[in-house]
């Protein structure tokens, strides 16, 4: 009997375990159920601060040198994603960017001039498993810092992204060609790669390096222009509601080496630290849903740096 009675609270005990486990599994499974759209938008303030800047032929922010990269200031951005997904596992994905800072020139008391740069894009998105797979195409318009000059490119691409548990790996490759404009980048061939890690279904960390090489830095010329982005970022999302916060730093780093007309060797640091608010579409959405099966799988690779920036250096 005393055998029986153990039995037979090991099969209770067991029946209860294995329930639990059920209603948890059930319960992930829920909390990452793909919807059929899905979208955000945000917005955020930083602080813009250049570092680094030197010229081969001028010494660089003082009274008798350039001082385009000498003086920190303000800026502001704002991105909107929104992606739809159809029924034979392909989602289209519409997303832009809008990237905006006061000049950085130290010795310019009307702060006149300003970079700006903004892109719209569209993204094919095929799904299959725990991998997604990307296209995208778009136009860019960018403001060159302390200048009039306005450029408009073209750019395409493709991104691949896996999911693993907690974590997403990525990766783009893409190229940006001038469509019209003035002492604009004629072409850049760009990539990045980057990490997410989920502490919870609302906790998001992602961190991620870019880079870029053009051989015509500005038009008419055979100036080259190399450049490395390392950007990171957290966010997290209030349980009850669909906004979240999020703080980042983006740092990125300009080399445009001498040539014959050119005037010197040149680079700088530009260090960018961001603060700022999201708007998840759907009450029910998490940041690991949004990531895993909608609108935050893929996004643009952020070329304000290495599109507004060269014709200064």
């Amino acid at each position: 009997m005393r055998a029986f009675k153990t039995i037979t609270g090991a099969l209770v005990l067991g029946t209860v375990a294995f329930s639990g486990a059920a209603n948890a599994a059930d319960e992930i499974e829920a909390r990452m159920a793909p919807n059929q759209m899905s979208g955000n938008i945000s917005v955020w303030g930083a602080g813009v601060i250049p570092s680094g800047y030197s010229n081969e032929f001028e010494p660089a922010c003082t009274d008798f040198g350039p001082s385009h990269f000498c003086e920190g200031d303000f800026g502001f951005g704002s991105d909107a994603r929104v992606y739809y997904e159809f029924d034979n596992g392909y989602g289209f994905q519409l997303e832009s960017l809008l990237d905006y800072h006061l000049e950085l020139d130290d010795d310019d008391s009307t702060d006149e001039e300003h970079a700006v740069h903004a892109a719209v894009a569209g993204h094919l998105i095929r799904r299959s498993g725990n991998m997604a797979y990307g296209a995208f195409l778009g136009l860019s318009g960018t403001g060159h810092l302390d200048q009039e000059e306005r450029s408009v490119h073209g750019i395409a691409g493709l991104e691949a992204a896996m999911m693993q548990g907690n974590n997403t790996f990525f990766g783009q490759i893409g190229y940006a060609g001038a469509i019209a404009g003035e002492d604009q980048v004629e072409n850049l061939i760009f990539g990045r790669a980057g990490a997410r890690h989920f502490f919870s279904p609302n906790q998001r960390l992602e961190g991620s390096i870019a880079g870029g090489f053009s051989s015509e830095a500005e038009s008419g010329n055979s100036e080259e222009l190399t450049w490395v982005q390392f950007a990171a970022n957290y966010e997290q999302k209030f349980d009850d509601n669909p906004f979240s916060w999020f703080v980042g730093y983006q740092g990125d780093y300009l080399d445009v080496p001498d040539s014959p007309f050119a005037s010197g060797d040149a680079s700088v640091w530009v260090h960018t630290v961001l603060a700022g608010f999201r708007m998840t579409f759907g009450a029910t959405d998490t940041l690991q849903q949004q990531d895993n099966y909608g609108a935050r799988t893929f996004d643009l690779t952020n070329l304000r740096a290495p599109l507004s920036y060269p014709d200064e250096l």
